[in-house]
């Protein structure tokens, strides 16, 4: 019937023309238009309808009458998804892709004949290999018809060789549509450009573009975005022009994975060595506000209102049929990946009714629900009305979360610290909690001793602001002794808006002892050899220096017996002796814990660089991390990631610094916490326990060793520039009142 509605409205369109007595003028899909310019009364718009004498003509564009969307009369239906990247580590990509497309079938049945085409945006495949390509092809092919339904796509960073690490073929627009086939191409325009990447389709009568950037142009740090080249941006600026003048009143939809920079949820990210957005096409795209742009990518959930933005065109986020990602900076997410980021799989189905008039969909395939209600954006307009309904203006209307004030504190002793746990009823919102910033101070002095950004799985769910938890709890790690604390929640909804703060207090008493216990294995670096004085470790010396050498501490100098690193290379290799690669859980997961301490310098600091440590994709290690702040670098076995406990600050790169790091299991939690200078820097907690590389043949060997000065095994984590004059490792988690002692013995080393 939709295809039969779309025949009958481009002829009554012919008709009503030839009765204005127009010549009729072609455009690119066979239908014709009037003169764009024309508006007498009793003109007809570029949607089929008459227009009362109200209209007016704005750079071309005849003003149409809105009207609702009417789903009794859809002409085009298309899916909008991205990022399966099929083979992607641990997860079933194909039955996720496979499940996706027949739910989006399924629901463009209920009210048109089903799909008309899928655009996808980018990362068909992980690895840019022809098999993971033929693959993915099959799948498609399991569940559509391609000659029916055509495949509209721009390709990944994935998909590419972009000179990441993980592409293997030079695979191009061309590569993909060889292994595709010759029905892919069938609806390909003229206007196509594949050795530029650029494809035009048309579909019922609507243009679809998609447009691939300079592949090397993913990888970078800078802020500048990824490029396209000039011939690349020619082509999309004079094919626009040419489709909006032929079709003022109608949008033209253009696909390309990074999304356009400022735009929807996603497009500011900055994080690692990926360019995650482009600044590159907005000149371009601006000049056309028929334009709603496609981007993929960042993975990001489309639950989130954000994830629809106009600014002088539409832009929309299809979030990720296999997993999401979220912005970086929260306390329980490693990087940008949550933990239960893969129980995730989303993407938008479109509807254009006859009246131009687009409802999107967005559809939730984990559970076969849709999330929130529909968007809905009127037809183009020439006054630009239909670009208004969801700017960033929104925020200014949106309403701060609220915290009914029910906050309680708890704490328990764990490996000999006491850890804190915050318990609060969720706060209400008029959409959702994105999550809850937490600060921990002392309530005598108002020093901060922890904060914590903590997000709500809001983008699992289909409706989350019904079905979110109603309580949480939050550790707070560990809270030195003898003080009262005080603990503030506050609520972020996901425009930014705050809550007041929810505020509770809590003593922690000081009877903990502060006597320091026998190291498990003590490092002394005298007679020009480094060794375990307590025999707990055997150690191999790979060049490191081993002499007295003038170090200053606290205003004073020293010579002292030390470790001392001149080049990358340079490190020593301690392999405990109690514990083989396949028992060592044994002493780092045991109920006591295990701590490190390194009294060292750093002179140059760059990147994450080992001080006593052992992180060959699995195990962890004390480490100056970023811009060399000293931290507990674990690998968890609840999101098989590594996480960082370290300090906001980094530690001198001139005198010497005192740190320990604890850790101790827990009740199904890791607890983690970085002492500097005898002070609590930073504390965690991770679900799961430390996990060993012992199912890897390949880093296995590594798992029961420690490294001085750089990592285990392959040397990952060099040093340059570094002397320690004190490294012991102990079987249990020290308590802040005994690392005080550990700090105060290493003081007395400038007596």
């Amino acid at each position: 019937m939709k295809k039969i509605l779309a025949l009958i409205l481009a002829a009554a369109m012919l008709f009503a023309f030839a009765a204005c007595g127009k010549d009729p003028t072609p455009t690119t899909d066979g239908n014709v238009t009037t003169d764009p310019t024309a508006t007498t009364d009793g003109n007809t718009t570029t949607d089929g309808n008459t227009t009362t004498d109200d209209n007016t003509t704005t750079g071309g564009v005849v003003t149409p009458t809105v009207t609702p969307f009417d789903e009794e009369n859809i002409v085009l239906s298309f899916a909008a998804i991205s990022d399966t990247q099929h083979k992607y580590s641990g997860i079933d990509t194909l039955a996720k892709f496979a499940a996706a497309l027949a739910q989006l079938d399924a629901a463009a049945m209920e009210n048109s004949d089903g799909l008309d085409a899928i655009l996808f945006v980018g990362d068909l495949v992980q690895n840019a290999q022809t098999t993971q390509v033929e693959e993915f092809r099959n799948t498609y092919e399991s569940v559509i018809n391609p000659s029916a339904v055509p495949l509209i796509f721009s390709l990944g960073n994935h998909d590419v060789d972009c000179e990441a690490g993980y592409t293997y073929e030079k695979l191009t627009m061309e590569s993909f549509y060889n292994i595709f086939g010759d029905k892919y191409r069938a609806y390909e325009e003229a206007t196509s450009d594949l050795s530029i990447g650029c494809t035009h389709t048309i579909v019922n009568g609507y243009h679809f573009l998609c447009i691939n950037p300079i592949d090397k142009e993913y990888i970078g740090t800078d802020a500048g975005g990824v490029l396209y080249s000039d011939a690349a941006k020619n082509w999309l600026d004079t094919t626009l022009a040419k489709i909006t003048a032929e079709n003022p009143g109608q949008y033209v939809f253009l696909n390309t994975h990074p999304m356009l920079y400022d735009t929807t949820y996603g497009s500011t990210l900055l994080t690692g060595n990926h360019r995650w957005y482009t600044k590159d096409l907005t000149s371009i795209v601006e000049k056309y506000p028929q334009v709603v742009t496609f981007g993929g990518h960042t993975h990001f959930p489309i639950n989130d209102e954000r994830s629809i933005m106009q600014t002088k065109f539409t832009s929309l986020g299809c979030g990720s049929v296999t997993y999401l990602a979220i912005e970086n900076g929260y306390s329980n997410v490693s990087g940008t990946v949550p933990g239960d980021a893969s129980q995730s799989s989303a993407g938008l189905l479109l509807e254009v009714d006859k009246h131009g008039n687009i409802r999107i969909t967005r559809m939730n395939f984990a559970d076969g629900t849709t999330f929130k209600d529909a968007w809905e954006i009127s037809a183009p307009q020439a006054d630009g009305s239909h670009l208004t309904k969801y700017t960033k203006d929104r925020a200014n209307s949106n309403k701060a979360p609220e915290m009914n004030g029910n906050v309680k504190i708890s704490t328990t002793v764990v490996g000999g610290n006491t850890v804190g746990a915050v318990v609060f009823d969720a706060g209400t919102d008029d959409d959702f909690v994105h999550h809850y910033e937490v600060k921990v101070t002392n309530a005598s002095t108002g020093a901060v001793v922890n904060q914590i950004s903590y997000l709500t799985n809001f983008y699992l769910h289909s409706n989350p602001k019904e079905s979110m938890p109603k309580t949480y709890s939050i550790s707070l790690g560990a809270l030195p002794t003898g003080a009262e604390y005080k603990v503030e929640v506050v609520a972020v909804d996901s425009w930014g808006a705050k809550s007041a703060a929810a505020t509770a207090t809590a003593a922690v008493s000081a009877d903990l002892t502060s006597v320091l216990p026998d190291a498990y294995g003590d490092f002394d670096f005298v007679n020009g050899e480094v060794k375990d004085v307590k025999g707990k470790f055997s150690v191999s010396n790979s060049g490191a220096s081993i002499a007295a050498t003038s170090v200053t501490f606290a205003g004073k100098t020293a010579t002292l017996d030390a470790f001392n690193v001149a080049e990358k290379g340079q490190f020593a290799t301690a392999t405990f002796n109690d514990y083989a690669p396949e028992d060592i859980g044994k002493f780092y997961n045991s109920a006591t814990g295990f701590s490190f301490e390194a009294f060292y310098v750093n002179r140059a600091q760059a990147g994450t660089q080992g001080i006593l440590c052992a992180t060959e994709y699995g195990g962890l290690g004390l480490a100056t991390t970023g811009a060399g702040k000293p931290g507990l670098c674990t690998y968890v076995t609840s999101t098989k990631s590594y996480k960082y406990t370290n300090p906001a600050t980094a530690a001198s790169a001139t005198d010497l610094t005192h740190v320990v790091a604890t850790a101790v299991t827990y009740e199904g939690k890791l607890y983690t916490a970085i002492y500097v200078n005898g002070e609590l820097a930073a504390s965690n907690t991770f679900d799961g326990q430390v996990y060993l590389p012992v199912e890897n043949a390949k880093y296995y060997p590594y798992a029961n060793t420690l490294t001085l000065g750089d990592d285990s095994g392959a040397a990952r984590f060099p040093m340059s520039n570094f002397t320690a004059v004190d490294m012991k490792v102990y079987d249990v988690a020290l308590n802040a009142n005994q690392v005080k002692t550990a700090y105060d013995n290493a003081c007395a080393l400038f007596n």
